[in-house]
């Protein structure tokens, strides 16, 4: 098996890689920063480019049978900001995963790695249940339900995935030490 890994340089990207890799999963990463390739485990190989290089993607999604984005734009200066990334970042990947090279058997599933901030807050009082529309407070939480739309409306098998706050070894936000 084969999977392509984006966001492999940060605290939840850098956990999927090595487990992947324990399961003897051909890895490979796109890297935005050469100087964070230091950070990877040798055995998973490295694309260099990001989400707006056409020719990186390509070469990042050829063979692969899994995609799993993890990369994403958690803080920016406006919602232009984070919609580039969080939007237009997954339709440049939708885009390329969608042209599989001559000769493949299937598309690639195609792993999205959102945000409860998508879905919005729950209800005074009691859970989110998910079965009204998605109502997100915040430019962060748009964008990423706008990069969920994008992936539901694509010709790729999907899952898209809202986990909760994540922490843990090497988180370098949500657990600051003062």
């Amino acid at each position: 098996m084969r999977a392509l890994v984006t966001g492999a340089t940060g605290f939840v990207g850098s956990h999927l890689v090595e487990a992947l890799l324990r399961r003897e999963i051909e890895v490979t990463v796109l890297l935005r920063s050469p100087a964070k390739a230091v950070l990877l485990p040798p055995a998973a190989r490295r694309i260099h480019g990001d989400l707006h290089d056409a020719r990186a993607l390509a070469q990042a999604v050829d063979g692969q049978d899994v995609i799993y984005h993890v990369a994403g734009l958690v803080a920016a200066r406006n919602d232009a900001e984070f919609l580039r990334s969080n939007r237009d970042g997954t339709a440049n990947l939708v885009k390329a995963a969608e042209r599989p090279p001559v000769g493949a058997a299937s598309l690639p599933r195609f792993v999205l790695v959102s945000s409860m901030a998508a879905g919005g807050p729950a209800p005074s009082g009691g859970p989110l249940q998910g079965e009204g529309p998605a109502a997100p407070v915040t430019g962060y939480g748009r964008s990423k339900l706008a990069g969920e739309e994008v992936v539901r409306s694509s010709s790729l098998p999907w899952s898209i995935l809202r986990p909760p706050m994540v922490y843990g070894p090497r988180d370098t936000e949500v657990l600051k030490v003062f």
